[in-house]
C-alpha cells in the first residue's frame, strides 16, 4: 500500500512536469518552464526521500535498497528501450 500511495504522488508530479513540456516562446517563457521543472524534480526526490523512510519502518534497510535500485533499473531499461525503437 506505501510503494502504490507513492507511485500515485508520483504520477501527479510527473504529470505537472510533462505539462511545463510546452514549447516556450521567450527567453522569459523558458527561464519560467526551467524553474517549473526543476522545482516540481525536487518535490519528487522530496516525495522519493519521504517514502524511503516509511519504507524502513516496515522493511528491512536491505529490502529498501533492493526497491530503490530496481526503480532504477526498471527506468534505465525503459529509457535503453524508448531510444532503440524511436532510431527505427
Amino acid at each position: 500500500p506505501l510503494f502504490d500511495e507513492c507511485k500515485e504522488k508520483e504520477r501527479a508530479l510527473f504529470g505537472e512536469q510533462r505539462k511545463t513540456a510546452w514549447h516556450p516562446r521567450t527567453d522569459e517563457d523558458c527561464v519560467k518552464a526551467i524553474d517549473t521543472y526543476d522545482n516540481i524534480g525536487l518535490k519528487l526526490k522530496k516525495l522519493q526521500q519521504t517514502y524511503h523512510k516509511k519504507y524502513l519502518k516496515v522493511l528491512s534497510p536491505q529490502k529498501v535498497w533492493k526497491i530503490i535500485r530496481a526503480e532504477d533499473r526498471f527506468r534505465q531499461k525503459m529509457i535503453k528501450n524508448m531510444s532503440k525503437h524511436r532510431r527505427h
